[in-house]
This record gives C-alpha cells, sequence and structure tokens, in this order.
C-alpha cells in the first residue's frame, strides 16, 4: 500500500487538504496518509519529521492553490515572498522530494490554480514543471480525487496490485443487450468446464478485471453505474473475489458463485473473509 506525503500552505489550501487528506484516509489507511497535522506529535521537531516521512513515503502530493508562492504576511512587497527565503518549509519539503528518486511527486492544482512559471520558482523547484499535474475543486471533487486515486495506485511501488481496465466506462443501460449477451456466453462456457470437472487451482492470483466482470458486480451492487476504476480481482480457494467502489458507496466485497457475484458487505467489514493470500498482494490489510 502506497504511502502518501501531503505538502501544501495552510493559508493556501488548507480546507481542501483536509478533506483531501480524510478521504485518502478512508482508501488507504489511518497511517498510510502524512500531513504536519495530525501527523507530527507535540515536542517532536518537526523538520526532522518532515524529512522522515518523506523518506518513508511511495508518492508526495504537492498541493498548490493560487497563494501558494505566496508574500510574506505583513509585508505589502509583492517581492518578498516566503518561497524564496531557504528556511521556508514549503520549499525545503518540495526541493527534498524532488531529489528523491523513490518518490513519485504528482502537483495537485486546486480550483483555479496553475502550475507556477518557471520565473516563479526557486532553482530548486524548477524540476517541478516536469511532472504532470491532477487538480482538485469541490465542484467536481469526486471525479478530481478519482483521478488522484489512480495516479497514487498508478505509483504504487509493489508493482500494481490495483489493476485497472484501460476501456472506457459503460454508461447506465449503454450497450446493456450485448454486455449482457456477452456474459450468458461466457457463463455457459464456463459452466460446460465446471460440469467436466474443470476448476481453477486453490492458489491465489491476482488477476486483471475482464470487462464483463465489470458489469457483474455493478448487478451485485444493486446499481447501474459502472465500478469505479480501481478494482482489486482475484481468484482464491475455489472462488473469485472482488474489492469494488461505485458512486455515492463505499467499497464492498464480493464473491462470486454459481456464476454470479454477491456483496458481501462493506469492506472495511467484510475483508476479514477475503483470503488472506489475496490481501497480502493487494496490500489491503487495513482495508
Amino acid at each position: 500500500m502506497p504511502t502518501i506525503f501531503i505538502s501544501y500552505r495552510r493559508r493556501d489550501t488548507g480546507g481542501h487538504v483536509g478533506r483531501l487528506r480524510e478521504d485518502l484516509k478512508k482508501r488507504y489507511g489511518e497511517r498510510a496518509v502524512f500531513t504536519d497535522f495530525g501527523s507530527i506529535p507535540p515536542g517532536a521537531k518537526y523538520r526532522k519529521k518532515i524529512e522522515e516521512a518523506l523518506k518513508d513515503s511511495d508518492v508526495a502530493l504537492v498541493v498548490i492553490g493560487e497563494d501558494w508562492v505566496a508574500k510574506k504576511a505583513g509585508v505589502q512587497d509583492d517581492d518578498e515572498r516566503r518561497i524564496d527565503e531557504h528556511d521556508d518549509v514549503l520549499r525545503s519539503e518540495v526541493a527534498s522530494a524532488l531529489t528523491r528518486e523513490n518518490l513519485t511527486v504528482i502537483p495537485v492544482l486546486v480550483e483555479d490554480a496553475d502550475l507556477p512559471a518557471a520565473a516563479d520558482l526557486p532553482d530548486d523547484l524548477l524540476a517541478l514543471r516536469e511532472y504532470n499535474a491532477c487538480h482538485l475543486g469541490n465542484k467536481g471533487w469526486d471525479s478530481d480525487f478519482a483521478q488522484i486515486r489512480r495516479a497514487i495506485d498508478a505509483a504504487d511501488p509493489e508493482g500494481g496490485p490495483r489493476r485497472f481496465v484501460a476501456s472506457a466506462r459503460i454508461a447506465a443501460g449503454e450497450h446493456r443487450v450485448a454486455v449482457l449477451g456477452t456474459v450468458a456466453a461466457l457463463a455457459a462456457a464456463l459452466f460446460i468446464v465446471l460440469a467436466i470437472g474443470g476448476h481453477h487451482d486453490e492458489g491465489c492470483e491476482n488477476l486483471d478485471l475482464p470487462p464483463e466482470k465489470r458489469d457483474e458486480l455493478s448487478v451485485a451492487a444493486g446499481t447501474t453505474d459502472p465500478a469505479e476504476e480501481g478494482v482489486f480481482y482475484g481468484s482464491c480457494k475455489s472462488h473469485y473475489w472482488a474489492i469494488a467502489e461505485f458512486p455515492h458507496q463505499d467499497s464492498s466485497v464480493f464473491i462470486q458463485e454459481n456464476l454470479h457475484w454477491r456483496r458481501l458487505g462493506p469492506a472495511p467489514v467484510e475483508c476479514k473473509q477475503v483470503p488472506p493470500e489475496l490481501l497480502h498482494e493487494w496490500n489491503e490489510y487495513e482495508c
């Protein structure tokens, strides 16, 4: 499971980061997300804690708002900027993140903010402009957060425990007949295999999610919406298992029985039913 460091200025994007932090914790676990609030205990040397957190992190989200460059508080001269100070904590942590080879840096542009121009950045932050950015806004929060989540999952150092389907989502009701026809044909073929004694082995294996399975999971979840992009899917102990999330729903655990998917319940409760071998492959012990 990736460990995520969030860099930001409080007066710039503090409100957005608070919400982002909570959503990330729900997805990746309480201990997987580091921010200066809630992660640094009283009495700790905060610069040391920040360096330790960066060293242990897989992803750094550099959250940028319209006041990210920030002139110093209490001054009128626009040339006096916090980011130009060598002891600016934000500058130090971003510069450190940019030098770490095993750390994926993702700029996150809040609301109408743009990535700062090269002329507005100190030399040790110029490399920030080389990274493709995500956007985050209150109006499109769900879709923006999904994009950030996919970027984090793609950067997972374990080599991709989360598998993604490259094909576009099937809109509600669209191509339903064709999809169900394909599902029926595949189900019939699988029934023949099972009838002659063909079972997949008892070993556990993380798998790519076939497009038709996405539609079946929607039926089991009681929705016409497709599953979100990130779906855990695998076979273990003569069953297929999945952890999937749908719009306006929490993540759920599913099991395939008699060619049909059945929703067991919310992931935080029902993950105990998923074989530990799969949870290990998915890095989802805290799901």
